[in-house]
């Protein structure tokens, strides 16, 4: 499902004045799409001449050290003055932006491209595409239609944002995210490097977390239940990327598992994440606040009894699979 049209958002975000400042920004608990597609897109838009800044987290710029190169970005809202413009990029709701979210609300004119269901139209100018690999590969579409070609860098972070979002090219995958996979190697992109930095390599202390994870995870059927509690000192550490891309990743490609529900408290705080190769679990996530895909969604829940959230997620799957039958 498409709502709204490639041709109109390339044409907008070549009307925008030079002399207007452009703020590009993806959601909270930033993964590589949000940020690649993200700062893809800025880079992009200071190639056509227009004033563009990518706003990401400090605590997620990690997630580019295979890039190292921060030109364009900005971590905090200290230094934004009115008036911009402002693009939302792989959320499917401004209040996904997080600390962020106000200069949203203040812009002068904005921008939505996202790549989710449920999709809360909530900008001036709405791109959602349902059907596509990651928003990536959306960004790569729009910067098509417009008159400069991309290079080598803005190449490698689409490569690695729609590397990332369909786990190496195992899921959401279409002939034409292939064929876009085929350009970008045109551009003589380190794609080796890109895919060991940002999606195979693990630390050897990620490893043996990972182990722990596996041998204290609890099993109902072919539904893997993972609770992590940064409490506890083996766990304080962990991060939501690392649980969600190297944890629960790990899990969902263990035989005989079809479902994976990730716990991780942190405080008061609970993020709850789902992967599914069956039951489409987007409507469990979303009647906790949450959302994201029909086959891998997440929610964030703040001082919930935790044995009640996993007994209706449990009830929840069951009526699902009874869809099924």
């Amino acid at each position: 499902m498409i709502i709204g049209n490639y041709d109109n958002i390339a044409k907008v975000l070549s009307k925008i004045n030079e002399n207007e400042l452009i703020l590009v920004a993806g959601h909270k608990n930033s993964d590589m799409d949000s940020i690649a597609s993200s700062l893809a897109l800025t880079r992009y838009l200071n190639k056509l001449g227009k004033k563009a800044i990518c706003l990401i987290e400090e605590k997620h710029l990690n997630l580019l050290n295979w890039f190292n190169d921060y030109k364009y970005i900005e971590t905090t809202t200290d230094n934004i003055k009115e008036p911009y413009n402002f693009i939302l990029v792989d959320a499917n709701e401004k209040s996904r932006l997080g600390i962020f979210e106000n200069l949203f609300n203040k812009a002068k004119t904005t921008i939505q491209i996202d790549h989710h269901e449920n999709n809360e139209g909530i900008a001036d100018h709405i791109l959602v595409d349902t059907d596509i690999s990651s928003t990536s590969e959306m960004v790569y579409n729009i910067l098509k239609l417009l008159k400069l070609d991309i290079d080598s860098n803005i190449a490698s972070l689409i490569y690695a944002g729609i590397l990332n979002d369909t786990c190496c090219f195992t899921r959401r995958i279409t002939d034409k995210t292939f064929n876009i996979t085929s350009d970008l190697l045109k551009y003589n992109i380190d794609y080796e490097n890109i895919t060991k930095k940002t999606y195979l390599n693990k630390s050897l202390n990620e490893i043996k977390i990972i182990g722990k994870v596996i041998s204290e995870v609890t099993i109902d059927n072919d539904t893997a239940y993972v609770i992590i509690d940064k409490s506890k000192n083996t766990y304080k550490d962990i991060d939501y990327n690392t649980f969600s891309k190297k944890i629960l990743t790990t899990l969902n490609n263990i035989n005989d598992i079809n479902i994976v529900v990730g716990i991780l408290i942190d405080n008061e705080k609970t993020e709850i994440i789902m992967r599914s190769h069956t039951i489409e679990i987007e409507s469990i996530l979303k009647s906790l606040g949450g959302g994201g895909h029909k086959y891998a969604a997440g929610a964030t829940v703040y001082n919930k009894n935790l044995s009640e959230v996993i007994n209706t997620i449990k009830d929840k799957i069951n009526s699902l699979k009874g869809t099924l039958k």
